[in-house]
């Protein structure tokens, strides 16, 4: 990472904490979807309507930041490629994680 300009690390990690919101409001929306009656001390007194108009703003923005992300021709296609790379990754070390983990036991 020492090797990779500021800004690229930077577009990069605005794109992967965007991946996660967008997980976020999802399980947000499922959770709601799944258990509408669920009580909570951080419960959104909405319906499921109310939960997804009140998460596709924030995805919106999301949006736009990601495809104003994509028009940047310097910086912005190789933190996307980085930061798909990131993301593709992790699930497969989480995986080889798991296999070590089974086999010490």
């Amino acid at each position: 990472f020492v090797l990779v300009p500021f800004g690229k690390l930077v577009i990069a990690d605005v794109l992967l904490y965007s991946l996660a919101l967008f997980l976020e409001f999802g399980a947000l929306i499922h959770l709601r979807k799944r258990e509408p009656s669920l009580r909570g001390c951080f419960r959104i007194p909405l319906g499921r309507g109310g939960v997804i108009i009140l998460a596709a703003f924030p995805l919106l923005i999301l949006i736009v930041v990601i495809a104003i992300s994509f028009r940047d021709g310097e910086y912005g296609i190789p933190a996307v490629i980085g930061a798909a790379a990131a993301v593709a990754l992790g699930p497969v070390i989480y995986h080889m994680a798991q296999c070590v983990r089974t086999n010490r036991q």
